[in-house]
């Protein structure tokens, strides 16, 4: 007890090789790179919509938001099934402006009774944390000038303290 000892290594090495908040932390960053695609996803391909729809809604159960969108641009065309999910994905990377759009282009495009219902819950939902993201940087933009001012305030009434000290 209480001594120092050396042990050797049995060939074991522990590491984190698969963080979670540095995952989410390039995903981030992959997309501040490439920037958030403006407007709504668009077909570019000749696949049949409704694989592609099967196809992207497992890559969004399995995680891979980028991938779901490949797909939904390689559709011939874009229902509004797709949108829906074009929509997800871009939310899960953080572009909710972007998810906003989408689901906004989907309940324009008419879509059938038994979408309408989850895309305007996703509309909602989008622009409930807009809004509060804007409230958010303007309650930021707002205490960055009050502390600004305290500090100022602050500086001016030790300025005060300093020169009554020094003139006693």
């Amino acid at each position: 007890p209480l001594a120092w000892r050396r042990f050797a290594p049995d060939g074991r090495v522990l590491r984190d090789d698969r963080p979670l908040l540095d995952a989410l932390q390039h995903r981030a960053m992959a997309l501040a790179r490439r920037g958030a695609e403006p407007g709504v996803v668009e077909a570019r391909g000749d696949r049949d919509p409704d694989g592609v729809g099967v196809e992207a809604h497992a890559l969004l159960q399995a995680g891979r938001p980028e991938a779901a969108l490949d797909a939904i641009r390689a559709a011939r065309e874009i229902t509004p099934y797709l949108r829906l999910l074009a929509g997800d994905a871009r939310w899960a990377l953080h572009d909710v402006a972007g998810g906003r759009a989408e689901f906004a282009a989907a309940l324009a495009a008419g879509p059938a009774p038994e979408l309408r219902e989850p895309l305007a819950a996703r509309l909602r939902d989008t622009g409930e944390f807009l809004d509060a993201l804007a409230r958010a940087e303007r309650i930021g933009a707002r205490n960055g000038w009050l502390a600004a001012a305290a500090a100022l305030a602050g500086a001016a009434a030790a300025l005060v303290v300093w020169r009554r000290m020094a003139a006693a």
